[in-house]
């Protein structure tokens, strides 16, 4: 079967890419700035860099001694994703939200791999229980929005969250971009 996409699904292909790993770099951010039960040795984009597979084969040996280790995971994912390892990222994401359903981050980020892949009822769970757990979650609500606009088709729901990210006072450039996609719904629905 031959996809043909036109402008602007790979606009908005390439914005989902760059948004997952905005996502992805922010979970890791935010994850090494909790108290972490051990610290592995090796985490992404630490040290003398060695290739993603070398990386990753030093990941899960300390996960094999340190289980239940939420950052090594998450950096595991993490370089999966680098390696553009799809669908091993999600099973280690899966993992991790085991571990810790009650992350935003992490389930915002299992939102973004199951986008990727094109798993959209997924995604749109997901980036719901990362709203439950923070009601101002920006980056759920905007992926949200844009799974409803462009995959689901269902503008007037697209309209109603750009709506309500907007409402919640978004940096600069995602305002724009939530704008932009508001004012091209109004103009379609009119």
């Amino acid at each position: 079967m031959v996809i043909v996409r036109n402008r602007k699904e790979k606009a908005v292909i390439l914005f989902f890419w760059l948004m997952l790993a905005v996502v992805i770099v922010m979970t890791t951010i935010n994850l090494t700035g909790k108290e972490a039960q051990k610290k592995p040795e090796v985490a992404a984009g630490t040290g003398q860099a060695a290739n993603v597979q070398g990386k990753i084969a030093e990941l899960k040996n300390f996960l094999r001694d340190n289980p239940g280790n939420i950052q090594a995971l998450v950096s595991l994912g993490d370089l999966y994703f680098e390696g553009k390892q799809i669908r091993e990222a999600i099973e280690v994401f899966e993992e991790a939200v085991k571990l810790d359903p009650k992350s935003v981050h992490i389930q915002n980020g299992l939102g973004g791999l199951y986008m990727q892949t094109g798993a959209f009822d997924l995604a749109l769970q997901s980036f719901q229980k990362a709203l439950d757990i923070d009601p101002n979650h920006l980056n759920s609500l905007f992926h949200m929005g844009m799974i409803y606009r462009y995959s689901k088709k269902d503008t007037k729901t697209a309209l109603e969250i750009f709506e309500r990210l907007l409402s919640k006072n978004p940096e600069p450039d995602m305002a724009k971009q939530v704008k932009d996609e508001i004012a091209k719904i109004k103009t379609e629905l009119r």
